[in-house]
């Protein structure tokens, strides 16, 4: 008994054991395939990101390219416009161009913004925001749109301030984009209400209301998502990229608030409700309010750009408004011409061919004895491009088309 117990006890040898070497040349086996897996694995991601960051390549450069065109459109119909007084069918023509221009121009920043959105990289500039102010400024704006379209437009604000820490341009992006597309699904003769209260616990809610063709519970459910159509399955063909309620979710769930969609079905109407956390008042300046030199002022102005029509139409629209203007189309030109005349301000593009691009004038004249007021004015929109202007030397970035006004009180603002 002793020596069978003996034997049963006795170390299994796997190189002489079927069964264990079976198993153990399964885990090998598996293991060689976790391995494969893996590296499958790293690979594919290596090449999502590869992907990701192609597809913002390609976004940004599409936007760049996008951009340049409309520049020059915007600038050349606002001179129409401006020198149209005694002509109504010029004047006519030129509105409708800024109008069609400024459409084009919000459909790339809407590609480029749910891009953004998407994978995470939407930045906020955050600053003390009266909501009561921002919501009745783009009020304002909207009424003549709705009036346009005969339908009844009204908002309901505070008489106090509501301070939130927001960044103002993205909010009121949101909020334009609701009420757009309350006034895109509003029959004529209908009605958009724009509420804005304080809701207690810290909380502000701004509410958009239509009477229009209502959602019904399946497009409810999927109206935050881009390139939907929030009320598709219409007889109508709505336009627009389904992009707008998608970023409205965005930037509002970016400032730590919540948004969401109500309708009664068909026929019933919608409305939204975006709730923001409130914060103590503050005594900072209103947003909204006006931090650049009035126009009025003469300038000398150096403007740097390749695209040969865009360069030419800010040179007459600024030597429109009174300002000295010279042009230069690549950058060791204008850096020359900046030299020479000793600009008070240099709008320059980043894209210039060449040696010197943009970023490298910028850095050149910065190094300058007596530095003019330098202008990036680009089609390149993304925060990382704003962030290369900046810390190259420029002093301001704007991304193209950049209308009359803005321009003028940009170079006025050079003391």
């Amino acid at each position: 008994m002793t020596d069978v117990a003996q034997e049963d006890s006795a170390p299994v040898d796997a190189r002489t054991d079927p069964v264990v070497a079976a198993v153990q040349g399964e885990l090998v086996s598996a293991l060689k395939r976790a391995d494969a897996l893996r590296a499958e694995a790293e690979e594919a991601r290596g090449a999502l990101e590869l992907s990701n960051q192609q597809k913002d390549e390609f976004l940004a450069v599409l936007a760049h390219e996008l951009r340049n065109p409309l520049g020059p459109i915007l600038n050349a119909a606002e001179l129409l416009q401006a020198m149209a007084a005694k002509d109504p069918a010029v004047e006519r023509a030129s509105q409708i161009l800024v109008r069609q221009t400024g459409l084009l121009t919000r459909l790339v920043d809407d590609l480029l913004d749910a891009a953004r959105i998407s994978r995470g990289k939407l930045e906020l500039r955050r600053v003390a925001v009266d909501l009561t102010q921002l919501v009745a400024s783009l009020a304002d704006d909207m009424e003549g749109s709705f009036r346009t379209r005969h339908i009844t437009f009204g908002s309901q604000v505070p008489a106090t301030p509501l301070w939130v820490d927001a960044d103002p341009q993205r909010l009121t992006q949101a909020i334009g984009n609701l009420l757009s597309n309350a006034a895109k699904f509003t029959d004529p003769g209908g009605s958009v209400t724009l509420e804005l209260a304080s809701e207690g616990a810290g909380l502000a809610r701004l509410t958009v209301t239509d009477t229009g063709i209502g959602m019904t519970d399946e497009l409810l459910s999927r109206v935050f998502e881009s390139f939907s159509q929030a009320r598709g399955n219409e007889p109508r063909n709505p336009s627009g990229l389904g992009l707008g309620t998608a970023i409205a979710r965005g930037v509002i769930e970016l400032h730590g608030g919540t948004i969401t969609a109500h309708s009664g079905g068909r026929g019933a109407g919608s409305s939204f409700s975006i709730h923001l956390p409130l914060q103590a008042p503050t005594a900072s300046r209103p947003v909204g309010e006006d931090a650049l030199t009035p126009s009025g002022v003469q300038r000398r102005v150096v403007v740097i750009d390749d695209n040969v029509d865009a360069a030419e139409v800010i040179q007459v629209m600024l030597e429109s408004l009174g300002h000295v203007v010279a042009v230069a189309h690549d950058g060791a030109t204008g850096a020359g011409l900046v030299r020479r005349l000793a600009p008070d301000v240099v709008l320059c593009d980043l894209g210039l061919p060449g040696e010197m691009d943009g970023l490298a004038v910028a850095r050149k004249l910065s190094a300058a004895e007596h530095k003019p007021y330098l202008v990036a004015l680009t089609g390149y929109g993304r925060e990382e491009d704003r962030r290369r202007a900046l810390d190259a030397g420029f002093d301001l970035h704007l991304t193209k088309p950049v209308d009359m006004s803005t321009l003028d009180r940009v170079v006025a603002k050079r003391t």
